[in-house]
């Protein structure tokens, strides 16, 4: 596969990024976001962890409810939401059910770097890859025994060659190896090689000048993004600009006058929004972009969390869990995103220490 940058270009530029996202960057880190989880909020989060524990299945995996088709997805999300009050798989209350779901995961990739099972929630099986392939490198970066691992780094390094191997020649990914290359499917692929980079996992088999190229064929001219490219604008949906901001934020674009008007114009929208003020699963998705987006800038982190996190916690089961509204289904992708986004301001998982 032929490479618009050296291998060592890639790694530069993913690093200088890093720290450029926002004027305000050095603030936010230094600011404590504690104080946002609120008594309530922490009640709400235990009940979802609760809830989450109780539901994996036997063999260690998720699926959208207890003895469903298990999928990567979910169960790599429900690992990062355990993950996110800093348990990993040798210490901390989580650890078993996260050590579970780390061997079901590993159990379950293929020798071409492939991480899937079933495509449950519906955002397609690259989707699904992403998602396990960003909790290993979470793992993997926060967790010294992990580091130790040669199964858990051979199988991550082989799902970030497979990311370079699937990526079309636009520089998108589709929800399948081949197919339409999608704004939000690209997104998560960034968020899992931006992860693994910065757990020191080589991510050059990946083209990110044709990524950024994508990204921006998809931005219209308000700054929201389209889920393709040539649609003019005619989208504004909350799905597709919380993952290109994602990615502009994360590339150092934060400054830029169009990245700040998406900017603006998500963190005044509420989840459900686009679709009749039920949450469905493209706005837990869109949610754990946003989150991302929104989290280097203090100011528009303040606006947009408190308002996010009443939502949630009144939506919320009282038994724990959290589902997508119109089918009242996969309650184990919509909870393992929930409490992600709720336990946010701890700044534990490295997705969250910039």
């Amino acid at each position: 596969m032929t490479h618009a940058r050296p291998r060592e270009s890639l790694a530069v530029l993913l690093a200088a990024s890093f720290l450029l996202a926002f004027p305000s960057l050095a603030r936010a880190q230094e600011d404590d976001m504690s104080a946002l989880l609120t008594p309530e909020t922490r009640r709400s989060v235990d009940k979802g962890v609760q809830w989450l524990v109780e539901n994996q299945n036997r063999d260690g995996s998720w699926g959208c409810q207890m003895n469903q088709a298990p999928a990567t997805a979910i169960t790599g999300l429900a690992c990062l939401a355990l993950m996110s009050d800093g348990s990993t798989p040798n210490r901390g209350r989580h650890r078993k059910a996260i050590a579970k779901g780390l061997r079901w995961i590993l159990s379950v990739a293929r020798e071409d770097g492939s991480i899937t099972a079933n495509d449950a929630i519906g955002l397609g099986l690259l989707y699904d890859h992403a998602a396990a392939t960003l909790m290993l490198a979470e793992l993997y970066g926060m967790d010294a025994e992990a580091k130790e691992d040669k199964e858990i780094k051979d199988k991550l390094l082989k799902a970030v060659q497979f990311m370079g191997r699937s990526q079309n020649g636009d520089g998108g990914w589709g929800s399948q190896p081949s197919g339409t290359s999608d704004i939000a499917i690209t997104g998560m692929m960034f968020v899992a090689l931006r992860a693994a980079h910065n757990a020191g996992i080589a991510t050059d088999h990946a083209s990110l000048d044709r990524l950024l190229a994508f990204v921006r064929s998809c931005q219209d001219t308000s700054g929201t993004f389209n889920q393709y490219p040539g649609m003019g604008d005619g989208g504004r949906l909350f799905y597709p600009t919380s993952a290109g901001l994602r990615v502009l934020v994360g590339m150092g674009e934060g400054d830029s006058k169009k990245v700040q008007q998406g900017c603006e114009w998500m963190v005044a929208r509420r989840l459900g929004e686009d679709y009749g003020g039920q949450v469905s699963e493209w706005d837990y998705a869109g949610a754990f972009f946003a989150i991302q987006a929104v989290f280097p800038d203090r100011a528009y982190f303040d606006k947009w969390y408190p308002t996010m996190r009443e939502q949630l916690m009144q939506i919320q089961h009282p038994t724990g869990y959290w589902e997508i509204q119109y089918c009242s289904c996969c309650r184990a992708y919509a909870t393992a995103i929930s409490l992600i986004l709720l336990q946010a301001p701890l700044k534990i998982l490295p997705l969250f220490q910039l």
